[in-house]
């Protein structure tokens, strides 16, 4: 299903997007992904941002006001979410003023970068670990510290 980028959606995401950094960052970042996903999970959002729980559920709530999607709290073993109601990829490319037909997310796959994806064999850095750690728990980075004994 199309749909032309129409003022009651264009004019809040450009809004959003010329606003707020963190929302500008997330545009930005869906804009260069190479496939889409139907909804980010809220500690997903929180990791790919560097940004604590709540100011990712408070972003959510932005970008449903927005005309983006709707924000679902997890309930019953469900994660709090935002499923977006056309492409995350359009949405972010509309939002820095490109001209784009909204529409539906084709053949989407799970979030990417997921928190707690130590990426293989490789692991975590310590710097990641801290982050993921600061997200979960709502703190800043620079109140954790990790030493290693070995």
């Amino acid at each position: 299903m199309n749909f032309d980028v129409k003022d009651d959606v264009k004019k809040p995401i450009t809004s959003l997007y010329k606003k707020n950094e963190l929302a500008r960052n997330l545009f930005d970042k869906n804009a260069e992904r190479s496939r889409d996903t139907s909804a980010t999970s809220i500690d997903s959002l929180a990791w790919k941002l560097n940004i604590s729980r709540g100011d990712a559920v408070a972003l959510a709530r932005e970008l449903e006001a927005a005309g983006c999607g709707t924000f679902k709290n997890g309930r019953r073993g469900s994660k709090s979410r935002f499923e977006w109601a056309f492409s995350c990829i359009l949405l972010g490319k509309a939002a820095a003023g490109e001209q784009v037909q909204l529409e539906e997310p084709e053949d989407p796959q799970d979030d990417e970068d997921k928190p707690g994806d130590t990426g293989g064999a490789q692991g975590m850095t310590i710097a990641e670990a801290k982050s993921a750690i600061a997200i979960r728990l709502g703190i800043s980075t620079a109140q954790i510290e990790i030493s290693i004994k070995a």
